[in-house]
């Protein structure tokens, strides 16, 4: 800004003042009498709006959305809102600007609130809260603060999206935002920014709500806590960082290292290790709890990160709070109005000590002989309870100092704990956390459960506990997961019932196999939750509710569309796996027939040209498409153990047949030729494409019919015709006796893909190896084969998807240990691209609108549309849930969600409308 003094330079894009005096020379007359030249701090701020508004209507009047931009409009952008905040009496409403006007043409303008993502993605919203906070609400109108709080909760609940792809601000709006805002967002998708993709829901209502926030780390996280305000929420991460949040706006404030150096544990569960690695405390050899190493201090203005030494200020600065305190700890409590903080002994597992937040000295300090495992105090400072390795709860009477033992169980230590606010009941958590026959790793034991136990007593008869003889019979309440709150609060049977069945609801759906971690109420309808086993946080609401008629003990597994993707077929599945098919018009959402349920282990639904076709147990059968009327059965197909769409008409159906032994003639005599065989090609099992290459041996056709009943045993795939129910070819090829045939996917090409695996032998650790090949039909030997082993309790269950142009294999969960998603050349088996390179939670994937737009969905929520030739991810959403499968078809832009409560999401994929050639962004992928 070329009028600005040299007296007052710009760095790092921002103006500074480079001294003091200079500063008071230029704001206050009075400190060096009159001077000349006296620039007035708000009258400098006016100056600075007008040049920074001119900057932003030059913006504002490019034809396209620009995401570079010079240092003037990078200053305009970033500090203009501030600036114009700090305007003389605009605030209080005595200024002679329009506030409303000024508020609707550089605060909620959303080509604006785009380039400030461009430059600062936390900019927006700043800007959002400070006019909330400092604008008088009188001088707004009513659809302008309806404005500015939905685009504040938008920018909050998506942040960690938008911060790295800007695209997805207008996404959000059109999918969640009021009537104005989607209208005016989506209207800038369809003639402004024609060359990105996006999803949009089909349904709108209905389709948000659940998820508030999500605050991602750089590591999984190990505990939280929230400043007294509930402005600001700090956490510590397993890879030795420190995050300070915002809760107001989204954004994290600042990242820095942890100042105690800790030890954390993972953890292994029923399918293995977790997909990230755990952040959990190890007490002693035999049992694991929760960190509670960082906490906000009283006033809400410092971190304290496991000490009391150095802690950290809301700006980030490291400061000396007490220099000469020895506290440091690994979990710590508060009592009510946090004047002390009683921690743990980092050099001590069997000591105590509590700590004065005035001059951080020791105020007393307790050694039970016994390695602790979890204590609490009273809100009063009055009780102490104690409970220890060996499953032994002690309450003390610091009053008195009377000790009794309320409860024990032998070698089940209670690991969480807290006092409620009456001081009559001990609250108790014990989790099934069980070492490994190595000690090593600890184990979730699913045979037993995560347990509330509630203790009361009364004050009076602790002396009268003195012996293990006389303690309590607790109340008790068994949970399949555990969360905890950080703070101390009244869990009545009344309370845990509510947890159980709000936040559960909320937390597994939002975080797959959730197991145990915290939360803190934050308001009535919100939650903050996070688990030592993900790398993230998120605020839920624990009040929303689910369609009124969802079946929540039912899920969706299986999604397909008509080939014209107007009508869709969602099969639902139980616990005792009873199957209901649901058909219902993209037209309307509503069931149009509920089938009853079949009770049948398998089934599934191709909707072929005539009909759709429906195998239940082995059974084959043509339907009408609203599955009202059998069309015909089609026992040509009976005896299937799998079927796979050729295509409208045609259908693979795989089988394996048994041969009869022959007679060994002379024409069936094995010759010398047979030596020339190298069996080290078998051998191979490397994830580079191998060929096996027979041609240089001489064999008979006899001969090569003795070897394959010796070593292999042919596997059939028969394709029919559903409209003549007849068998109009037949694809065979020959596999080992040994092998055991995973999965068999067939081409229009007559070439079988070929998936099979084995055990591995190993005395130490379970293993399995898979092998995928690709088969000529009737050959012995295999275009090209993978194989990958993993070594952990989950088994391989791969999946493979041809390309519509059959000229790539899509497959998850089978190479690299099942990690990725991989596109195959199908002419060699090599891979082209992985995506999803270190995910082993992809649930589904199908191709959709054409044959390069690849969709698919994990496990962490979120549902991405990839392009399958050059790998760029085109756009992601959140639809604040575990999907539990797809369904999608080509030429149409349907996408649906297979949820839990036999509920579907409808989706539309909306591809680039320009050329390639006139792209200039065609994916979020090369974008910040």
């Amino acid at each position: 800004m070329v009028c600005i003094s040299t007296l007052l330079p710009i760095r790092d894009d921002r103006l500074h003042f480079i001294h003091k005096s200079v500063k008071d020379w230029l704001t206050n007359t009075s400190s060096y009498c009159q001077h000349d030249f006296i620039v007035d701090r708000k009258e400098g701020h006016e100056i600075l709006f007008k040049l920074c508004t001119a900057e932003l209507d030059n913006i504002k009047r490019k034809e396209y959305f620009d995401s570079q931009f010079n240092d003037t409009e990078n200053y305009a952008l970033q500090y203009g809102v501030q600036h114009m905040i700090e305007v003389d009496g605009l605030g209080k409403g005595t200024t002679t600007h329009n506030v409303d006007s000024l508020v609707r043409a550089y605060v909620t303008d959303l080509k604006l609130i785009y380039a400030k993502l461009c430059v600062n993605s936390a900019v927006p919203s700043t800007d959002l809260l400070s006019i909330l906070k400092k604008v008088k609400p009188a001088l707004l109108k009513d659809e302008s603060r309806s404005l500015l709080n939905d685009l504040s909760n938008l920018l909050r609940k998506h942040s960690h999206l938008i911060s790295s792809h800007s695209h997805i601000l207008f996404q959000s709006l059109a999918n969640e935002g009021s009537h104005e805002l989607s209208s005016s967002a989506t209207m800038i998708l369809e003639t402004e920014l024609p060359n990105v993709s996006y999803l949009k829901y089909g349904h709108k209502e209905g389709q948000n709500g659940r998820v508030q926030a999500r605050f991602y780390c750089s590591d999984t996280v190990a505990c939280f806590d929230v400043s007294p305000e509930m402005d600001y929420m700090v956490c510590e991460c397993r890879d030795g960082t420190i995050h300070l949040w915002s809760l107001q706006t989204g954004n994290k404030e600042w990242e820095r290292p942890s100042l105690v150096k800790r030890e954390f544990e993972d953890l292994v569960t029923e399918g293995g290790t977790t997909i990230y690695r755990g952040a959990y405390r190890r007490i002693k050899y035999n049992a694991m709890t929760l960190y509670r190493s960082v906490a906000f201090d009283p006033s809400g203005k410092r971190v304290l990160p496991g000490n009391l030494k150095s802690v950290y200020t809301l700006n980030g600065d490291c400061d000396e709070l007490f220099p000469e305190s020895g506290c440091t700890f690994a979990h710590c409590v508060f009592h009510e109005n946090k004047g002390t903080i009683l921690t743990d002994c980092c050099d001590d597992p069997m000591k105590i000590g509590l700590w004065s937040l005035e001059d951080g000295q020791q105020k007393w300090s307790m050694s039970t002989g016994e390695i602790i495992s979890s204590f609490t105090i009273s809100n009063d400072e009055s009780l102490l309870a104690i409970a220890d390795v060996t499953g032994s709860i002690h309450l003390f009477d610091l009053e008195t100092w009377c000790e009794a033992c309320l409860y024990r169980e032998e070698h089940a230590p209670c690991v969480l704990m807290h006092l409620n606010p009456e001081n009559d009941t001990l609250v108790c958590g014990y989790l099934p956390f069980k070492p490994d026959c190595f000690g090593h790793m600890f184990r979730w034991v699913y045979d037993e459960v995560a347990v509330f136990r509630f203790l009361p007593f009364r004050r009076e008869d602790i002396s009268i506990l003195s012996s293990p003889a006389a303690t309590l019979s607790p109340q008790k309440v068994d949970f399949n997961f555990m969360s905890w709150p950080i703070e101390p609060r009244s869990l009545t049977f009344k309370e845990v019932l509510i947890l159980y069945y709000g936040i559960r609801k909320g937390v597994r759906n939002v975080f797959p196999s959730f197991l145990v971690g915290f939360y803190k109420k934050l308001r009535r309808e919100t939650a903050l939750i996070s688990s030592p086993s993900f790398p993230y946080l998120v605020a839920i609401n624990v009040c929303h509710r689910d369609e009124e008629h969802s079946d929540f003990s039912r899920k969706v597994i299986e999604v397909v569309l008509s080939r014209e993707g107007n009508t869709i077929y969602s099969v639902t599945s139980d616990e005792n796996s009873t199957f209901e098919v649901t058909v219902s018009r993209i037209s309307n959402p509503d069931i149009l027939v509920s089938k009853p349920a079949f009770t049948s282990s398998t089934l599934s639904l191709l909707p072929m040209k005539e009909g759709v076709l429906c195998l239940k147990d082995g059974i084959p059968e043509l339907w009408d498409f609203d599955l009202i009327r059998c069309i015909r059965p089609l026992p040509k197909l009976s005896g299937a153990e799998k079927l796979s769409q050729v295509s409208q008409n045609l259908i693979a159906c795989q089988r394996h047949k048994e041969l009869e032994p022959l007679i060994a003639t002379d024409e069936c005599s094995v010759t010398d030729e047979v030596s020339g065989v190298d069996d080290s090609a078998d051998s191979s099992e490397s994830g580079d494409a191998i060929s096996l290459d027979l041609s240089n041996v001489s064999m008979t056709p006899n001969l090569l019919m003795w070897m394959a009943l010796e070593t292999s045993q042919p596997l059939s795939v028969d394709v029919v015709d559903v409209c003549t129910g007849e068998c109009v070819k037949s694809v065979e090829a020959w596999v080992e006796y040994h092998d055991k045939i995973q999965l068999v996917s067939c081409n229009s090409q007559n070439q079988l893909l070929v998936c099979n695996f084995d055990e591995i032998e190993d005395h130490v650790l379970n293993g399995e190896e898979l092998k995928v090949s690709l088969r000529n039909n009737n050959s012995m030997t295999s275009c090209w084969e993978r194989s990958s082993k993993r070594y952990d309790d989950c088994p391989f269950v791969p999946h493979f998807v041809f390309s519509p142009e059959e000229d790539l294999v899509i497959t998850w969960h089978s190479l690299s240990a099942g990690f990725g998603l991989h596109i195959l050349d199908m002419r060699c088996g090599k891979t082209v691209l992985t995506l999803l390179k270190h995910r082993i939670d992809i649930v589904d994937c199908k191709f959709v609108c054409d044959s390069e737009s690849l969709i698919s969905c994990n496990e962490d929520n979120f549902v991405r549309l990839w392009n399958v030739r050059s790998g760029d991810l085109l756009c992601l959403l959140d639809i604040e849930e575990v999907p539990f499968t797809l369904g999608a078809c080509l030429g149409n832009d349907l996408v649906v969600v297979g949820l839990s409560g036999a509920r579907l999401k409808f989706i539309h994929a909306v591809l680039p409308r320009v050329k390639d050639s006139e792209k200039k962004k065609g994916s979020i992928t090369e974008t910040k």
